[in-house]
């Protein structure tokens, strides 16, 4: 009886196909060498059961009707569930003992498992979640483990308030795969795949009646590094954007954005990371205003920030770094805080009557975040040059021949700000003028003959006074400036310190 048990439970660890393969004739005919030899057979099969690998399957089709939606990409199963409580479950097989974690805690306060461990066979694993009270989607990443091999569960709950579509995010794993969006709304709707994943992300039909189902197939990635592309779908109700996410042949951290941009004001902001190993935070002793708000992690991919106000005339930079030492994996979050402190220059600025350039100064050396806008057509601005203390514009500023002064304003538009700065020009009436450039740090106002009670000299960065032999006035950065002295009459000028090229201008001299 005990060879025949042996030789029975050896034929039971063959699959079905090689099951048939072995007949009962066989065994009846060759009984009594077994019964000579049962000792050999029962070491035989002991020999192959401890060669087994221990392995761990999904099994595809055995999802319990629940509340997500799933979907099985290869080795990772996706469960996407709406904002309420819900449950969904899935069988599992396995050839010998696994268990069953979250990447982290984070996620345990409102994700939970009915069973972490189990024996060589099937489960049936249900996973339940609280209902999201938050207006942001949160995500858990769960692994399954039975010896070498490893599956995960990839759980996503919407938001308290739903989208238009079933999830704003999809990973795929490198193998690529079928991915389905399912788009609820009762208008027409049009979508479009961003042009850098066009050769991977293609349209393979739809599905469903009162809500449409997009099915699109996602090519195998062969390459190490990671990629993302973006599916949008446009209607007249909006637009929503569902971000694609596919690993790379190793494993990989994925932040949401390199560079994130903030205002000046004390304000929080969002980082969300998708990765399937540990991840660590560092923040630089020199980033002291940033600091990570460890109250709302309750994601184990979403990690939330806070920052102290900018109250330099500056932007600053700090940076947020993600990773995993052991894999030597990084990934950099940039991130730059606008300056309350828009204009630099002066924001009263006169200008002699005959006109002339002015240099106008704000913070920042990104000249994408201005947009600088006259009231008046008689001043142009043109496009800004980068210097040591920030961007300058130079304004032209057309002369006048009415006998009353003018005025106008330019608004300066920051991204990084709501409120625009504004700087006002007050132009003076025409007068018997001569002007120079000078491209020195301190300029020093010139000799003149005439000791007039009304003469002005205009320093050409806005700041004009009342002239008097021996004036010294230092520019905030580098730069060639128009000086201008105004009199009535000008009959003689001798000017010193002059470096470089210098350009004179003496038709102002007299007036009609």
């Amino acid at each position: 009886m005990i060879f025949a048990f042996a030789i029975c439970f050896s034929i039971g660890l063959f699959s079905e196909p090689q099951r048939k393969q072995v007949s009962l004739a066989f065994l009846y005919e060759n009984m009594a060498m077994f019964r000579s030899r049962y000792s050999l057979l029962i070491l035989t099969a002991v020999l192959f059961i401890s060669g087994c690998h221990s392995e761990i399957d999904f099994i595809e089709g055995s999802f319990r009707p629940g509340q997500a939606e799933v979907v099985l990409n290869g080795s990772t199963l996706s469960m996407n569930f709406p904002e309420s409580n819900g449950s969904a479950s899935i069988e599992l097989e396995a050839t010998g003992k696994w268990t069953a974690s979250f990447v982290n805690d984070r996620a345990k306060d409102w994700c939970s498992l009915s069973a972490e461990s189990g024996n060589r066979g099937k489960a049936t694993i249900t996973i339940s979640v609280k209902e999201n009270k938050d207006y942001e989607q949160r995500s858990a990443s769960i692994n399954f483990i039975c010896g070498d091999d490893k599956h995960t569960i990839v759980v996503t709950q919407k938001q308290k308030d739903a989208l238009l579509v079933s999830s704003n995010r999809m990973d795929v794993d490198n193998n690529g795969g079928t991915i389905i969006i399912e788009v609820k709304t009762t208008v027409d709707f049009t979508y479009t795949i961003s042009d850098n994943a066009k050769s991977w992300i293609t349209p393979s039909g739809t599905k469903g009646l009162m809500t449409s189902q997009l099915l699109f197939k996602v090519e195998a990635n062969e390459e190490l590094e990671k990629r993302e592309g973006a599916i949008t779908i446009n209607s007249s109700a909006g637009s929503e954007t569902v971000r694609i996410f596919q690993y790379g042949a190793t494993p990989t951290l994925i932040a949401s954005s390199s560079q994130i941009e903030i205002p000046s004001s004390e304000t929080t902001f969002q980082v969300e990371v998708r990765s399937n190993v540990d991840v660590s935070i560092a923040i630089p002793d020199s980033c002291n205003w940033i600091r990570e708000i460890k109250t709302k992690a309750m994601s184990t991919n979403t990690y939330f920030f806070e920052v102290d106000e900018n109250d330099m005339s500056s932007e600053r930079e700090g940076i947020v770094l993600f990773e995993n030492k052991d894999l030597s994996l990084i990934e950099a979050v940039h991130i730059l805080q606008g300056t309350g402190t828009i204009l630099i220059s002066s924001a009263q600025i006169e200008v002699p009557g005959i006109g002339g350039d002015i240099l106008l100064f704000v913070s920042g050396h990104n000249p994408t975040h201005y947009r600088l806008e006259s009231d008046a057509d008689w001043i142009t601005i043109q496009d800004a040059e980068d210097s040591e203390i920030g961007l300058c514009y130079r304004c032209s500023v057309e002369g006048q021949t009415s006998k009353q002064q003018r005025t106008a304003k330019i608004a300066i538009h920051y991204s990084l700000n709501d409120l625009p700065g504004e700087a006002v020009i007050t132009q003076h009436v025409p007068c018997p003028a001569v002007t120079y450039t000078s491209n020195v740090k301190q300029a020093i106002s010139p000799f003149m003959l005439e000791d007039s009670q009304n003469a002005l000299i205009y320093w050409g960065d806005g700041i004009c006074q009342p002239y008097a032999k021996g004036l010294t006035h230092n520019y905030p950065a580098n730069g060639l400036y128009t000086i201008t002295v105004t009199s009535d009459p000008i009959t003689a000028l001798r000017v010193g310190n002059l470096q470089n090229e210098v350009y004179f201008d003496f038709s102002h001299i007299t007036t009609e």
